[in-house]
């Protein structure tokens, strides 16, 4: 869900240099771009399984060596489409139903490309060759038979769009399960792209002289993918500095609520104790390994034993922010008077922080976005608390900053 959040920022993003771009010089991008939408538009116009002479019509109907299309299916040592064509020479019928099975077949796309890979290498076995036949080849054939369904699939470029934009993208196993990963990556854009008004008024103009229109945008979407993968390359330092920013702001109003649900399970059994037993147990607490996990509701886990000690901390505070004073109470679901709020990590996890006493502080809401924006700044060697440049006293009682 956060990959996905963030992945949607980034886009958005990319898109405005897209734009700009485009509309800086329309007439440029449709000629220099615009050969995947003529790709389209030769294959459906002449794609014709029950064709007499089925290489030959491969040969036209998919894109042509010296032609700029080419880069849809060919390139440095890869070649597919005469390894197909090769095949089609030696047995038509064969390439023609597995062609078939591929393009209609009921099976999911995964299983299509795989079982179309499989029985190629058991007809047609090689010494010193390469097949060549994977599933970008195979996502052409996809994509421009039925494109309201499929898309095409770079690899290289799909990794590396997701690179730019935040989203954890693993591409792995056969070839049927890696297009299954990339098309499912590239729905997620696709959806995104189509609530972007600019996105959808630069497609209009990339499309408006070409006779396929791609009104579902699934061509549109790999553009997009590629452009940006390819011309915004200089881009890549500065996305994951901006991404590893925006990751930091996600994560930590994602571990607050995490924190705030399983305090539910854990405020009571605190509640039992003297302040001076929590004190004690707080100070005893060593961080232990990532094992005995508590599996919550939905897909995130924290560790029961840190909350526990999250909580001493609070109690120990008695709720209230170390900066700002600020805390308030409410009643939850079942009617008990509660107190809200957060321990934050003096030291970030990220670079060895961890839920010891000495390392936790409570803080407010807001406080606690002011510190990870960078508005508070913590010295832990000196134990001085600065906002805005500015040395505050912190409201302490259990960390002796203040004696």
């Amino acid at each position: 869900m956060e990959s996905q959040f963030l992945a949607e920022s980034n886009i958005n993003e990319f898109v405005k240099l897209y734009s700009k771009r485009i509309l800086k010089d329309p007439k440029f991008y449709e000629e220099d771009e615009g050969y995947k939408y003529k790709a389209v538009f030769v294959f459906q116009k002449k794609f014709d399984l029950e064709a007499d002479d089925l290489a030959a019509m491969l040969e036209d109907a998919l894109p042509k060596p010296k032609d700029k299309t080419a880069n849809l299916i060919q390139s440095g040592q890869y070649f597919p489409k005469g390894m197909l064509i090769k095949f089609a020479r030696e047995d038509a019928d064969f390439v023609r139903r597995i062609l078939k099975e591929l393009l209609n077949s009921h099976d999911s796309v995964s299983e299509r490309i795989d079982n179309f890979i499989k029985e190629i290498h058991n007809k047609f076995p090689l010494k010193g060759e390469q097949y060549y036949i994977d599933a970008r080849f195979l996502s052409f054939f996809l994509s421009a038979n039925c494109p309201e369904q499929f898309f095409y699939v770079k690899p290289k470029e799909y990794k590396k769009f997701a690179q730019m934009i935040g989203f954890g993208l693993k591409i792995r196993g056969s070839q049927g399960e890696k297009y299954q990963i990339m098309h499912e990556f590239a729905e997620i854009t696709r959806e995104i792209l189509k609530n972007n008004e600019d996105f959808k008024k630069v497609h209009k103009i990339v499309v408006e002289n070409f006779d396929y229109k791609d009104l579902s945008m699934h061509w549109g979407t790999f553009d997009f993918i590629f452009d940006v993968a390819r011309r915004e390359s200089g881009e890549l330092e500065s996305a994951k500095k901006r991404i590893a920013w925006q990751t930091k702001v996600v994560n930590v109003k994602k571990e607050s609520s995490e924190e705030f649900l399983l305090e539910e399970e854990v405020v009571d059994e605190v509640n039992k104790k003297t302040k001076a037993e929590i004190l004690q147990e707080a100070n005893d607490y060593r961080q232990k390994s990532s094992d005995n996990y508590k599996q919550k509701s939905g897909s995130f886990k924290v560790r029961r034993d840190n909350a526990i000690q999250k909580t001493k901390i609070k109690e120990l505070e008695d709720y209230i922010c170390q900066v700002c004073g600020f805390t308030f109470e409410f009643r939850n679901s079942e009617g008990k008077k509660r107190k809200y709020a957060e321990a934050d990590h003096i030291i970030e996890k990220s670079i060895g922080g961890t839920e010891e006493s000495h390392n936790l502080w409570v803080l407010c809401s807001n406080c606690h976005m002011k510190k990870t924006l960078g508005v508070i700044n913590i010295d832990p060697v000196k134990k001085i608390v600065t906002e805005n440049n500015n040395i505050i006293k912190i409201k302490d009682n259990h960390l002796g900053w203040n004696k």
